[in-house]
């Protein structure tokens, strides 16, 4: 991997490597095991996970080697949250919530937006169709959906439901 300027940061001794985040690491693919770099090209969290995302506002998901669930971790590799099984994590955390799925046999059967804690702020049970209320207007409207939750004021402006 290069910096800005061309110069090596990162040997090219892995299978694979995304980009660094906002923390300084990267997540690094080695023998068919994920880990996490720093700019340095040390290895600051080790090659553990079958999956590995940038870490984004200090957390990155991981896929678990010892019981294939996706964790959150923080930059120290700490666990914070354990997903269920069958539930995959559908989007990085934004204003303190993410959206999770969790899948059935062959499709998504419920939708849910957990916090940084991993309680569930609002789900709905689908077959790929969005809750009653908003069902109609063919779009989501995360106002709406988080009007009654304390996240409600977060999506209660212009800007943040474009």
């Amino acid at each position: 991997m290069l910096d800005t300027k061309g110069n090596i940061i990162v040997q090219a001794i892995y299978d694979e490597i995304d980009g660094f985040a906002d923390n300084g690491l990267a997540p690094v693919r080695s023998n068919g095991k994920w880990g996490y770099v720093g700019k340095n090209g040390n290895v600051k969290l080790s090659f553990a996970y079958e999956a590995a995302t940038p870490f984004y506002q200090g957390y990155a998901w991981v896929l678990s080697t010892e019981n294939d669930q996706y964790k959150l971790i923080d930059t120290n590799g700490m666990t914070v949250i354990t997903l269920g099984t069958r539930e995959v994590p559908g989007s990085m955390f934004h204003n303190g919530l993410c959206r999770v799925n969790v899948y059935g046999d062959y499709s998504i059967e419920t939708t849910k937006y957990i916090d940084t804690e991993g309680n569930v702020i609002y789900y709905w049970t689908n077959n790929y169709d969005a809750p009653a209320r908003v069902q109609g207007r063919g779009k989501l409207d995360l106002a709406e959906m988080f009007a009654a939750t304390p996240y409600g004021p977060m999506f209660n402006n212009k800007k943040s439901r474009k």
